[in-house]
């Protein structure tokens, strides 16, 4: 065997030629200086030193399989030691080149600044020098160790004739890096074309959105134009000149473009040049991550969900603004045309003033315009960029809690979808495992049964039960005061006496007695004096009687006729409640705000709704903020259900008892009682209605407690999930309703889900025809729909 020195001067290829490559590399990389120049430097250089070592590796390796005279030193170095070390380094090369593309990305669409890129650069600079110093000392340090004891590592030498050796294996390895070099290079392109796209995108809704701001403080410029003309005006020759400007102000403001329909138009231009795309996005434990996007279908459907309910928001407030602009105006018109035909100006005083008001009105509408177009830049600003495709997030991530009937109308079939390639992404899988799912799913639906049958009301437990389910009159004995709501109701009576203009919100969950509540502060503080206002019904107020539909504003104009000298309390007790085909709840809400704004002096108006509910409402109108107090009765305190249950229990006149018919203690009570509170998060209503299930009556005046009520199993499909969280919603519901949302795939799809939920007694069918939850299940729906992010 010849010496490495021989075999050296011999060979173009050698592990100490190799060794000077390396240096050459890393001196070369030392003189780079800027993100740019190390980027390409990594693309072309470094895989110039990848091409040059498989190049030795794979002419050794041929040499020593076709058993020709090689030098194991050189077999042993470039082979069982330099490979390892030459993938790690090539792994951390495609690593940082991942990085460096990753915050080009983020310099191009400015989301983040130059220091930081240059800081970036250096630790990347720094972490490339120290791993290729560390690669030339490893091979270096290993061609001494050979060199100095020949003899030492004869053994080891001779070792490598019989083992079997790894270059192939490396080799793959290296070139599957080299790919995924070239695969992040080449993504660069497509990820430069796409923020190129974004930007244009978020350039022309900046555009939109300040050509809308301009045209908003245009219409306050003209109406404050207006006032000051009026106030000016001080005699009839000057009508002429004003009325002149009245008709050139409507007509400039007529021609005001449909920006709306170009904004819509122009962005879905934009995203036609959009298509599927795979990208790197990620290292992991040594593999490259990659996301497959279709960047067309997800950016149409985050605008659908995200920003045309806000667009939509914002076009009617600015469609208000104009209209009530130009109304002021003509009105105006009219006024001074009747004052020169008369030569007068008797009337410009109160014209001043309905001029005045209108601009109060134009000016709050402006800050509502205002507002929603802060909400729609901070989407953009947050959400609406290609560098999110590198984060753990999903791209642009279409809430569930954003608008159902949206999705219900226009993208009914995106669960199933979902659903559908999840299933022919495993088909692989056998028979066997779907018939065994098929099953799970079978016996949940058949446990969930069990245990709504088990709940349910009990013929043989019908008196002891109905003390706790209120489910006939039992008496005002029954009512507990709930101390911190009601100190805190007493404090807003004060207030309200005091001349402050007061509207409360009262807001839990189902059976947390917010109708008791209102119906125990209303007794105490007011007494005959009290509106209940409710859809469908006959009210009788200042001897005035009139029927209701669901439409609560004209319900409200009746009420307000009423008050007089009276100061009532007003009640709309679950709001939820108002609306129908002809009268949305958007509308009555807005009725109900007006009411409040103009009549909280004369009346005390209380408000009751869920919370979801109440958050709902707040993304599409300040609706909370009409409210001067927020009071939940989510939570009951311990002492209180105690209290509560043992006084139902007392009314039985019998003895509670365990299982093995041992009286319980006062202390075993307690610790029941607490069990059951924290397991129903103390929920007042559901705790009286859970100490029902538990408790069995015996003949001889004793009740059994044991605590044996079956767990409720969540068994509901996507569809169904859907339905169950409009009905907690919105409390009640018909398949009208639902067949007008779902359109066409209500019959195929939403219409034997609804079957299964009313079959299973998930729903259940009032006297009036309408769907709502099973009582029994109430809190069970909502943990379920929490827990699938589907609720808050």
């Amino acid at each position: 065997m010849q010496s490495t020195e021989t075999f050296e001067a011999n060979t173009l290829f050698s592990s100490k030629v190799l060794l000077k490559q390396i240096r050459n590399y890393t001196e070369a990389l030392e003189k780079t200086d800027s993100n740019e120049s190390i980027y390409k430097f990594i693309q072309t250089d470094f895989i110039a030193l990848l091409n040059y070592y498989t190049a030795i590796g794979d002419q050794e390796y041929n040499r020593f399989q076709e058993q020709e005279d090689v030098d194991l030193n050189e077999i042993y170095i470039l082979h069982f030691k330099a490979s390892e070390a030459f993938k790690d380094i090539a792994l951390l090369h495609r690593n940082v080149l991942l990085q460096l593309q990753i915050s080009k990305c983020k310099i191009l669409e400015e989301s983040t600044t130059i220091d930081k890129l240059d800081k970036h650069f250096e630790a990347s600079k720094v972490i490339l020098l120290l791993a290729t110093n560390e690669l030339t000392t490893t091979i270096a340090n290993e061609q001494t160790a050979l060199h100095k004891s020949e003899k030492g590592n004869e053994k080891l030498l001779s070792a490598i004739k019989h083992r079997k050796n790894p270059w192939e294996v490396y080799k793959a390895q290296l070139e599957t890096i080299k790919k995924q070099v070239k695969e992040i290079v080449d993504s660069s392109r497509t990820t430069s074309r796409l923020i190129k796209v974004f930007g244009d995108i978020r350039i022309h809704n900046a555009s939109f959105l300040a050509q809308l701001i301009t045209d908003t403080e245009a219409l306050k410029k003209h109406q404050g134009e207006a006032i000051k003309s009026i106030k000016e005006l001080n005699d009839a020759e000057g009508i002429s000149t004003l009325i002149s400007w009245i008709d050139k102000t409507l007509l400039s403001v007529s021609k005001d473009m449909d920006l709306q329909e170009i904004y819509v138009d122009a962005v879905e231009d934009k995203l036609k040049t959009l298509s599927e795309q795979t990208i790197p996005v990620q290292n992991e434990d040594g593999l490259l991550l990659t996301k497959k996007i279709d960047f067309n279908r997800t950016a149409k459907k985050w605008f659908d969900f995200e920003i045309l309910p806000a667009l939509i928001d914002l076009w009617e407030n600015k469609n208000n603004m104009s209209s009530f602009f130009k109304h002021s105006l003509t009105n105006l018109k009219s006024s001074l045309l009747v004052e020169k035909n008369n030569n007068s100006l008797e009337a410009i005083p109160a014209q001043l003033q309905t001029l005045q008001n209108a601009h109060a009105v134009i000016t709050a509408n402006g800050s509502k315009i205002k507002d929603i177009i802060a909400e729609i830049e901070t989407k953009f600003t947050n959400q609406f960029q290609i560098t999110k495709i590198y984060t753990n997030e999903d791209f642009l991530e279409v809430s569930l809690q954003s608008s159902l009937t949206h999705l219900a109308s226009e993208h009914s079939n995106f669960f199933t979808t979902i659903k559908n390639k999840l299933g022919s992404r495993f088909s692989s899988f056998n028979t066997k495992y779907e018939r065994n799912t098929l099953f799970n799913n079978q016996s949940k639906v058949e446990e969930a049964m069990q245990s709504i049958n088990y709940r349910m009301f009990k013929e043989d437990n019908a008196h002891y039960d109905t003390l706790f389910l209120n489910k006939n009159f039992i008496g005002d004995l029954f009512l507990l005061p709930r101390k911190d709501q009601e100190a805190q109701f007493n404090n807003s009576i004060e207030q309200w006496k005091n001349g402050f203009n007061k509207a409360i919100i009262i807001t839990g969950d189902r059976l947390s007695g917010k109708s008791t509540f209102v119906e125990y502060v209303g007794e105490k503080h007011f007494g005959k004096n009290t509106v209940y206002v409710k859809s469908d019904a006959t009210i009788t107020f200042g001897g005035r009687k009139f029927s209701t539909t669901k439409n609560l504003k004209e319900a409200l104009q009746n009420i307000k006729k009423g008050i007089s000298n009276v100061k009532p309390l007003i009640v709309i007790d679950d709001l939820e409640l108002w609306r129908n085909s002809e009268f949305s709840l958007l509308e009555n809400t807005r009725a109900l705000l007006s009411f409040i704004t103009s009549e909280s002096d004369n009346a005390f108006i209380v408000v009751t709704t869920s919370k979801q509910m109440q958050s709902h409402l707040d993304k599409r109108l300040r609706f909370s903020e009409a409210f001067s107090t927020t009071i939940s009765l989510n939570k009951a305190s311990i002492e209180e259900i105690h209290k509560a249950i043992l006084l139902r229990h007392g009314a039985s006149h019998k003895e509670l008892v365990a299982i093995n018919q041992e009286p319980f203690t006062s202390k075993q009570i307690e610790q029941c009682i607490l069990k059951l509170s924290r397991k129903l998060n103390y929920n007042m209503g559901e705790i009286l209605q859970a100490w029902t299930y538990g408790t069995t009556l015996l003949d001889n005046n004793k009740v059994i407690y044991e605590d044996k009520d079956i767990g409720f199993k969540d068994f509901f499909n996507a569809e169904e999930i859907i339905i169950l969280k409009y009905t907690m919603l919105h409390k009640t519901f018909n398949e009208v309703e639902f067949k007008s949302f779902f359109s066409k795939s209500y019959e195929t799809t939403y219409k034997p889900s609804l079957k299964r939920l009313t079959n299973t007694k998930v729903l259940l069918r009032d006297k009036n025809g309408q769907l709502k939850l099973n009582p029994v299940v109430c809190m069970d729906i909502k943990q379920i729909l929490i827990y699938k992010g589907i609720l808050n």
